[in-house]
């Protein structure tokens, strides 16, 4: 029994090793910002119900992509323009989780619909300012702190449970990659789009790039299979 984990151990440790290769310091800046801010991380997934690890492999390639393109991001500007015009104007990505406002506004969305989840995420639908503008710069300034982040992850995991309450994924790490997709790509589409998209390599350049790039979901489950416990069986859910 000890040499069949020893053996599991190793082979996932190798497989594992790919994207920290290909990413280098910037994989490991991701680490570095899981590591030193674990307990916050924790924390707000527990008291959501979510599992930490599974959590946060959904957006560990975001955290990467965060690190890689950090010195060209300058969205002052940008923020201003949506403050002003809305989403349609001005879209982009903010914070480790490289969020966007439409991110938030599907979310906020979504949320509200749900008798449960409006209630359990209730804090995420208030907004103190009443006029549109307000509120949307009062979301731009939520989505740059960690704490609201956190906060909207949940939101969304929680989200996607309740939209596909009858996937049957064959294992956890398939369940990783739909859910990684959906982050990446847009949890409002339907079941089949988001499959559609899992193998796309379109990270972390985004489409249209000519350089060589790598499936959002195959770097979340990757990460996941690293660090989630080697005795959870492959054929457990979480999150249900």
């Amino acid at each position: 029994m000890k040499l069949l984990l020893f053996i599991s151990f190793f082979l996932s440790s190798q497989l594992n090793s790919v994207y920290e290769k290909v990413f280098l310091t910037d994989y490991k800046d991701a680490l570095i910002f899981v590591k030193k801010n674990s307990n916050e991380i924790k924390s707000v997934c527990k008291k959501f119900n979510n599992d930490h690890v599974f959590a946060v492999s959904v957006v560990f390639p975001e955290i990467i992509r965060y690190s890689i393109f950090k010195d060209f991001f300058e969205t002052t500007a940008l923020e201003s323009v949506y403050v002003k015009f809305g989403k349609e104007y001005a879209d982009f990505s903010i914070g480790r989780f490289q969020m966007k406002p439409s991110f938030a506004e599907k979310l906020e969305s979504a949320l509200s619909a749900s008798d449960s989840l409006s209630e359990k995420y209730k804090k995420i639908i208030h907004y103190k300012n009443k006029d549109e503008n307000g509120i949307r710069l009062e979301r731009v300034q939520r989505l740059k702190m960690l704490s609201w982040q956190l906060l909207y992850l949940n939101g969304f995991i929680d989200v996607v449970n309740s939209k596909f309450p009858d996937s049957n994924f064959s294992n956890n790490f398939e369940k990783i990659n739909f859910y990684a997709t959906a982050y990446n790509y847009d949890f409002s589409k339907t079941k089949d789009n988001i499959n559609a998209m899992i193998h796309i390599k379109s990270f972390p350049y985004g489409g249209c790039n000519n350089k060589h790039q790598y499936s959002y979901g195959d770097i979340s489950v990757e990460y996941y299979k690293k660090n989630c416990n080697i005795m959870y069986s492959q054929n457990s859910f979480l999150n249900k």
